[in-house]
Protein backbone atom coordinates (compact mmCIF):
# COMPACT_ATOMS: atom_id res chain seq x y z
CA UNK A 1 0.00 0.00 0.00
CA UNK A 2 1.47 3.48 -0.90
CA UNK A 3 2.42 5.96 1.26
CA UNK A 4 -0.12 8.67 0.31
CA UNK A 5 -2.81 5.67 0.49
CA UNK A 6 -2.39 5.30 4.59
CA UNK A 7 -5.00 6.64 6.36
CA UNK A 8 -6.15 6.54 10.26
CA UNK A 9 -8.42 2.98 10.07
CA UNK A 10 -9.88 4.26 13.33
CA UNK A 11 -10.61 7.67 13.54
CA UNK A 12 -11.11 9.17 17.26
CA UNK A 13 -14.02 9.45 18.50
CA UNK A 14 -14.51 12.94 20.45
CA UNK A 15 -15.15 10.89 23.87
CA UNK A 16 -11.46 10.36 23.64
CA UNK A 17 -9.77 13.06 24.59
CA UNK A 18 -9.25 16.58 22.71
CA UNK A 19 -10.14 15.60 18.58
CA UNK A 20 -10.77 17.98 16.05
CA UNK A 21 -14.31 17.45 14.31
CA UNK A 22 -13.11 17.22 10.60
CA UNK A 23 -13.79 14.94 8.00
CA UNK A 24 -11.25 12.10 7.31
CA UNK A 25 -9.67 14.18 4.04
CA UNK A 26 -5.97 14.22 2.57
CA UNK A 27 -7.11 18.48 2.07
CA UNK A 28 -8.14 18.90 5.95
CA UNK A 29 -5.07 17.29 6.82
CA UNK A 30 -2.85 18.95 5.15
CA UNK A 31 -4.35 22.25 5.85
CA UNK A 32 -4.02 21.40 9.53
CA UNK A 33 -0.12 20.56 8.68
CA UNK A 34 0.27 23.69 7.17
CA UNK A 35 -0.92 25.94 9.81
CA UNK A 36 1.33 24.08 11.57
CA UNK A 37 4.19 25.05 9.70
CA UNK A 38 3.04 28.58 10.08
CA UNK A 39 3.15 28.51 13.62
CA UNK A 40 6.69 26.60 13.50
CA UNK A 41 7.93 29.21 11.45
CA UNK A 42 7.09 32.06 14.12
CA UNK A 43 8.67 30.37 16.98
CA UNK A 44 11.77 30.16 14.93
CA UNK A 45 11.45 33.89 14.35
CA UNK A 46 10.18 34.88 18.00
CA UNK A 47 13.25 32.54 19.17
CA UNK A 48 15.39 34.48 17.28
CA UNK A 49 13.95 38.26 19.32
CA UNK A 50 14.41 36.62 22.62
CA UNK A 51 17.85 35.27 22.37
CA UNK A 52 19.15 38.04 20.87
CA UNK A 53 17.89 40.02 23.78
CA UNK A 54 20.42 37.41 25.91
CA UNK A 55 18.50 34.77 27.16
CA UNK A 56 20.43 31.77 27.27
CA UNK A 57 19.08 28.46 25.00
CA UNK A 58 18.71 26.18 27.88
CA UNK A 59 16.11 29.45 30.08
CA UNK A 60 14.44 29.90 26.90
CA UNK A 61 13.59 26.14 26.34
CA UNK A 62 12.69 25.68 30.24
CA UNK A 63 10.30 29.02 29.88
CA UNK A 64 9.21 26.95 27.16
CA UNK A 65 8.31 23.51 28.56
CA UNK A 66 6.85 25.40 31.61
CA UNK A 67 4.52 27.19 29.78
CA UNK A 68 3.49 24.48 27.75
CA UNK A 69 2.70 22.08 30.27
CA UNK A 70 0.56 24.42 32.09
CA UNK A 71 -1.16 24.62 29.23
CA UNK A 72 -1.42 21.36 28.32
CA UNK A 73 -2.58 20.53 31.43
CA UNK A 74 -5.23 23.08 31.40
CA UNK A 75 -6.53 21.56 27.66
CA UNK A 76 -6.77 17.93 29.71
CA UNK A 77 -8.41 19.51 32.75
CA UNK A 78 -11.42 21.28 30.40
CA UNK A 79 -11.78 18.32 27.92
CA UNK A 80 -12.00 16.06 30.81
CA UNK A 81 -8.89 13.92 29.41
CA UNK A 82 -7.50 11.99 32.11
CA UNK A 83 -3.74 11.43 31.47
CA UNK A 84 -2.97 8.63 34.05
CA UNK A 85 -5.26 6.04 32.39
CA UNK A 86 -3.21 6.10 29.45
CA UNK A 87 -0.27 6.02 30.55
CA UNK A 88 0.17 2.14 32.29
CA UNK A 89 3.49 1.20 30.96
CA UNK A 90 2.26 -2.24 29.84
CA UNK A 91 0.41 -1.04 27.24
CA UNK A 92 1.41 0.09 23.63
CA UNK A 93 0.08 3.71 24.01
CA UNK A 94 2.23 4.36 27.07
CA UNK A 95 5.30 3.09 24.97
CA UNK A 96 4.79 5.20 22.17
CA UNK A 97 4.40 8.38 24.47
CA UNK A 98 7.33 7.56 26.61
CA UNK A 99 9.31 7.12 23.33
CA UNK A 100 8.24 10.09 21.59
CA UNK A 101 8.42 12.26 24.59
CA UNK A 102 11.82 11.70 25.26
CA UNK A 103 12.68 11.89 21.21
CA UNK A 104 10.65 14.96 20.42
CA UNK A 105 12.53 16.88 23.67
CA UNK A 106 16.50 16.05 22.26
CA UNK A 107 15.13 17.04 18.90
CA UNK A 108 14.11 20.70 19.91
CA UNK A 109 17.25 21.00 22.13
CA UNK A 110 19.49 20.46 18.98
CA UNK A 111 17.66 22.23 16.65
CA UNK A 112 18.04 25.50 19.37
CA UNK A 113 21.49 24.62 19.70
CA UNK A 114 21.79 24.62 15.91
CA UNK A 115 20.15 28.13 15.94
CA UNK A 116 23.73 29.48 18.06
CA UNK A 117 25.72 28.81 14.75
CA UNK A 118 23.18 28.83 11.73
CA UNK A 119 21.28 31.55 10.15
CA UNK A 120 17.33 30.62 11.07
CA UNK A 121 16.49 30.08 7.30
CA UNK A 122 19.27 27.62 6.82
CA UNK A 123 18.33 25.92 9.75
CA UNK A 124 14.52 25.30 9.18
CA UNK A 125 15.58 23.92 5.36
CA UNK A 126 18.10 21.74 6.72
CA UNK A 127 16.31 20.63 9.28
CA UNK A 128 13.61 19.41 6.68
CA UNK A 129 15.83 16.11 5.93
CA UNK A 130 13.36 15.08 8.69
CA UNK A 131 11.15 14.47 5.63
CA UNK A 132 13.48 11.50 4.17
CA UNK A 133 13.60 9.86 7.77
CA UNK A 134 10.05 10.14 8.15
CA UNK A 135 9.03 8.22 4.68
CA UNK A 136 12.22 6.00 5.60
CA UNK A 137 11.03 5.20 8.63
CA UNK A 138 7.41 5.19 8.20
CA UNK A 139 7.84 2.61 5.54
CA UNK A 140 9.89 0.04 7.49
CA UNK A 141 8.25 0.21 10.86
CA UNK A 142 4.62 -0.16 9.25
CA UNK A 143 5.32 -1.99 6.48
CA UNK A 144 4.26 0.87 3.47
CA UNK A 145 4.91 -0.23 -0.12
CA UNK A 146 6.53 2.23 -2.39
CA UNK A 147 4.60 4.20 -3.96
CA UNK A 148 4.67 8.10 -6.09
CA UNK A 149 5.05 9.60 -2.27
CA UNK A 150 8.34 7.85 -2.15
CA UNK A 151 9.19 9.72 -5.68
CA UNK A 152 7.97 13.17 -4.28
CA UNK A 153 10.11 12.12 -1.21
CA UNK A 154 13.16 12.09 -3.02
CA UNK A 155 12.54 15.11 -5.01
CA UNK A 156 11.92 17.21 -1.91
CA UNK A 157 15.22 16.45 -0.86
CA UNK A 158 16.66 17.79 -3.98
CA UNK A 159 15.36 20.87 -3.06
CA UNK A 160 16.27 21.16 0.58
CA UNK A 161 19.95 20.21 -0.51
CA UNK A 162 19.82 22.96 -2.77
CA UNK A 163 18.20 25.68 -0.68
CA UNK A 164 20.48 24.72 2.58
CA UNK A 165 23.67 23.54 0.70
CA UNK A 166 26.34 26.48 0.90
CA UNK A 167 24.59 28.34 4.18
CA UNK A 168 24.95 25.54 6.57
CA UNK A 169 28.20 23.75 5.45
CA UNK A 170 30.16 26.92 4.91
CA UNK A 171 29.03 30.37 5.07
CA UNK A 172 32.13 31.14 2.44
CA UNK A 173 30.16 28.99 0.27
CA UNK A 174 27.04 31.74 -0.19
CA UNK A 175 25.28 31.01 2.87
CA UNK A 176 23.14 33.29 5.62
CA UNK A 177 25.67 35.09 7.67
CA UNK A 178 22.95 36.11 10.44
CA UNK A 179 22.83 33.46 13.41
CA UNK A 180 19.90 32.91 14.56
CA UNK A 181 21.14 32.92 18.34
CA UNK A 182 23.77 35.83 19.84
CA UNK A 183 23.79 35.33 23.45
CA UNK A 184 26.10 32.54 23.91
CA UNK A 185 26.06 29.80 26.43
CA UNK A 186 27.42 28.95 29.72
CA UNK A 187 27.64 25.01 27.60
CA UNK A 188 31.25 24.87 26.30
CA UNK A 189 29.93 22.77 23.53
CA UNK A 190 27.63 25.44 22.13
CA UNK A 191 30.45 27.89 22.43
CA UNK A 192 33.46 25.66 20.62
CA UNK A 193 30.99 24.90 17.92
CA UNK A 194 31.48 25.99 14.66
CA UNK A 195 29.39 25.50 11.52
CA UNK A 196 29.94 22.49 10.31
CA UNK A 197 29.39 21.00 13.99
CA UNK A 198 26.14 22.63 14.07
CA UNK A 199 24.98 21.53 10.59
CA UNK A 200 26.26 17.57 11.76
CA UNK A 201 24.15 18.27 15.56
CA UNK A 202 20.80 19.88 13.34
CA UNK A 203 21.02 16.50 10.72
CA UNK A 204 21.09 13.91 14.14
CA UNK A 205 18.08 16.12 15.59
CA UNK A 206 16.54 16.24 12.13
CA UNK A 207 16.11 12.43 12.29
CA UNK A 208 15.32 11.95 15.73
CA UNK A 209 12.31 14.48 14.12
CA UNK A 210 11.68 12.22 11.48
CA UNK A 211 11.13 9.34 14.42
CA UNK A 212 8.80 11.70 16.47
CA UNK A 213 6.68 11.76 13.40
CA UNK A 214 6.09 7.89 12.69
CA UNK A 215 5.65 8.01 16.74
CA UNK A 216 3.08 10.66 16.66
CA UNK A 217 1.07 8.88 14.18
CA UNK A 218 1.07 5.96 16.58
CA UNK A 219 0.10 8.11 19.50
CA UNK A 220 -2.65 9.84 17.33
CA UNK A 221 -4.35 6.77 16.21
CA UNK A 222 -5.04 5.69 19.85
CA UNK A 223 -5.73 8.75 21.78
CA UNK A 224 -5.66 12.25 22.36
CA UNK A 225 -3.04 14.77 20.67
CA UNK A 226 -2.74 16.18 23.63
CA UNK A 227 -1.52 13.73 25.71
CA UNK A 228 1.64 13.39 23.48
CA UNK A 229 2.68 17.07 23.85
CA UNK A 230 1.75 16.79 27.50
CA UNK A 231 4.51 14.13 28.00
CA UNK A 232 6.97 15.77 25.85
CA UNK A 233 6.77 18.99 27.78
CA UNK A 234 7.21 16.60 31.45
CA UNK A 235 10.35 14.94 30.18
CA UNK A 236 11.25 18.34 28.54
CA UNK A 237 11.02 19.61 32.38
CA UNK A 238 12.34 16.92 33.80
CA UNK A 239 15.50 17.20 31.19
CA UNK A 240 16.44 20.87 31.40
CA UNK A 241 15.72 21.81 35.12
CA UNK A 242 19.12 20.74 36.11
CA UNK A 243 20.95 22.04 33.54
CA UNK A 244 19.09 25.19 34.08
CA UNK A 245 19.39 25.49 37.67
CA UNK A 246 23.49 23.81 37.74
CA UNK A 247 24.70 24.69 34.31
CA UNK A 248 22.86 28.38 33.15
CA UNK A 249 21.37 29.46 36.00
CA UNK A 250 17.87 31.41 35.37
CA UNK A 251 18.58 35.28 35.85
CA UNK A 252 15.01 36.51 36.93
CA UNK A 253 16.53 40.22 36.07
CA UNK A 254 16.29 39.34 32.61
CA UNK A 255 12.28 39.92 32.66
CA UNK A 256 12.78 43.73 34.07
CA UNK A 257 14.76 44.58 31.06
CA UNK A 258 12.35 43.16 28.28
CA UNK A 259 11.08 45.66 25.82
CA UNK A 260 7.69 45.86 24.89
CA UNK A 261 8.10 43.79 21.89
CA UNK A 262 10.33 40.91 23.45
CA UNK A 263 8.13 40.58 26.39
CA UNK A 264 5.37 39.74 23.84
CA UNK A 265 7.34 37.40 21.87
CA UNK A 266 8.35 35.87 25.22
CA UNK A 267 4.58 35.44 25.85
CA UNK A 268 4.15 34.01 22.43
CA UNK A 269 6.45 31.42 21.75
CA UNK A 270 5.21 28.84 24.41
CA UNK A 271 1.72 29.87 22.76
CA UNK A 272 2.25 29.56 18.93
CA UNK A 273 4.88 26.17 19.60
CA UNK A 274 2.11 24.49 21.62
CA UNK A 275 -0.35 25.40 18.77
CA UNK A 276 2.31 23.60 15.98
CA UNK A 277 2.61 20.94 18.15
CA UNK A 278 -1.16 19.68 18.10
CA UNK A 279 -1.76 20.62 14.57
CA UNK A 280 1.16 18.14 13.89
CA UNK A 281 -0.02 15.62 15.92
CA UNK A 282 -4.13 15.98 15.15
CA UNK A 283 -3.12 16.13 11.37
CA UNK A 284 -1.11 12.71 11.49
CA UNK A 285 -4.62 11.48 12.76
CA UNK A 286 -5.79 11.84 8.75
CA UNK A 287 -2.21 11.67 7.12
CA UNK A 288 0.83 9.82 6.55
CA UNK A 289 3.87 10.31 8.77
CA UNK A 290 5.64 11.31 5.63
CA UNK A 291 3.11 13.18 3.63
CA UNK A 292 2.93 15.92 6.60
CA UNK A 293 6.63 15.65 6.66
CA UNK A 294 6.81 16.48 2.99
CA UNK A 295 3.98 19.34 4.08
CA UNK A 296 6.22 20.99 6.50
CA UNK A 297 8.51 22.07 3.75
CA UNK A 298 6.70 25.23 3.81
CA UNK A 299 8.37 26.32 7.43
CA UNK A 300 11.61 26.54 5.38
CA UNK A 301 9.49 29.19 3.00
CA UNK A 302 7.73 31.04 5.62
CA UNK A 303 11.16 31.11 7.63
CA UNK A 304 12.85 32.30 4.80
CA UNK A 305 10.11 34.99 4.17
CA UNK A 306 10.64 35.87 8.02
CA UNK A 307 14.35 36.51 7.96
CA UNK A 308 14.32 38.62 4.72
CA UNK A 309 11.30 40.96 6.17
CA UNK A 310 13.78 41.29 9.74
CA UNK A 311 17.05 40.84 8.52
CA UNK A 312 17.03 42.05 4.82
CA UNK A 313 20.44 39.96 4.47
CA UNK A 314 20.11 39.44 0.81
CA UNK A 315 18.26 38.57 -2.19
CA UNK A 316 19.78 35.33 -2.70
CA UNK A 317 17.55 34.21 0.31
CA UNK A 318 14.27 35.61 -0.99
CA UNK A 319 15.44 33.43 -4.52
CA UNK A 320 16.11 30.29 -2.52
CA UNK A 321 12.66 30.66 -0.55
CA UNK A 322 11.18 30.96 -3.76
CA UNK A 323 13.13 27.92 -5.22
CA UNK A 324 12.22 25.64 -2.39
CA UNK A 325 8.32 27.19 -2.76
CA UNK A 326 8.20 26.29 -6.58
CA UNK A 327 9.72 22.76 -5.98
CA UNK A 328 7.49 21.50 -3.29
CA UNK A 329 4.15 22.66 -3.23
CA UNK A 330 2.98 21.30 -6.92
CA UNK A 331 4.76 17.99 -4.94
CA UNK A 332 2.02 18.19 -1.48
CA UNK A 333 -0.46 18.85 -3.79
CA UNK A 334 0.01 15.71 -5.79
CA UNK A 335 0.85 13.87 -3.30
CA UNK A 336 -2.70 14.56 -1.37
CA UNK A 337 -4.67 13.51 -4.25
CA UNK A 338 -2.80 10.08 -5.02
Amino acid sequence: MALSHMRCPNPLSPSQGLHLSLCCTASRGILISALGAFLYSCTGVLTKVICSAGMPILNLLLYRFIWQSALCVGICYFARINPFKYLNPKTSLAKFLYARGIVAVICHALYYVSLSKLPLGDASAVGLSATIWAAFLGAIIQHEGLGWLWMMVALCSVGILLIAKPGAMNEALGGGTHPAENSGSEIELIQSLDTGGAFLILIIGSFLHGVSFVLGRHVATRGPPVLSILLMMFFGLLCFLPLVLFVSPFKAEFFQDLQAEQGVALALIPCLGLGAQLCLISALEFESAATIAIVQNLDAVFSYVFQVYLLNPTLKSLSDCLLIHGETWPWNNLGSNL
